[in-house]
Formats: C-alpha cells, structure tokens, sequence
C-alpha cells in the first residue's frame, strides 16, 4: 500500500514534468537581458529573466537566472529560481538553485531545495496543485 502511494505521486510528478518538457522542446524562451526593466504584469509560455521584473507573473516556466530580479506576484507550472525574488509564488513545481535569495510565501505541489539558498518566508504544500498535471496551472486557477 505504501508503495503504490510513492508510485502514484511520481506518476503524477512524471506527468507535470513531460508536459513541460513538452513546452520547453516546442517552444522558443523569452530570454529578458540584464539591462531590461519592467514594469508591470505579464505572462509568458517559457521565459528567462536576467533582467528586472516589478509586476505579477503567469508563465508555464519561468527561470530567474543568477542576475535576475523578480518583485511580485508568480502563477507558473514551473518556476526556477536562481537569482532573487520577492513576493508570492503559486507554482507545480518550485526550484530554488544555490546562491539564489527568495522572501516569499510558496504554495507548491514539489518543492526542491539545493544547499547555498537564502529562503525566509513560508513555504505551503498544496495537494491541489497535483490536479490535472496534463494541463497547466494557468488553465486551471
């Protein structure tokens, strides 16, 4: 019994992480350069920042590259943290890299965590967001 529920979860981790491995594959990234700002609201489908975002965030994946900056609000399927953010964070799957500084509340399905983070905040499971994991979470909230 215990088993077949470690077994289901990781059906359902496989199943989000193809279907992004499926939008990252068919997809050119949005790539924001170290001298952009903005202000602002947006959404992408796979976007990496190595600029500065102030503004509420929707993407499938997002990555916050070493030199990048996020204040506000994300809703993601996958949000890769490597530089700084600030702010709340509702996404499938959280991964924060070593040297990266996070102050923010979390809502995650998995969450992975390197030595080397900075995190103060909080961080909140949501069996929710394991729902559904062939359709992005943007469909859904």
């Amino acid at each position: 019994m215990f088993h077949k529920k470690i077994k289901d979860q990781d059906d359902v981790f496989y199943q989000i992480t193809s279907y992004l491995a499926h939008i990252e594959n068919d997809s050119t990234p949005t790539i924001i350069n170290k001298t952009a700002k903005i202000c602002g609201n947006v959404e992408f489908e796979f976007a990496e920042t190595m600029g500065t975002i102030n503004g509420n965030i929707k993407a499938n994946f997002l990555h916050i590259r070493p030199e990048g900056s996020v204040e506000g609000e994300i809703i993601a399927d996958h949000v890769k943290i490597s530089g700084s953010f600030k702010g709340k964070i509702n996404a499938r799957i959280v991964t924060l890299t070593q040297g990266s500084s996070i102050e923010a509340e979390i809502k995650y399905a998995y969450l992975i965590v390197s030595d080397g983070v900075v995190l103060n905040g909080s961080c909140i499971f949501d069996e929710n967001l394991k729902k559904n994991p062939e359709t992005s979470i943007l469909d859904l909230l």
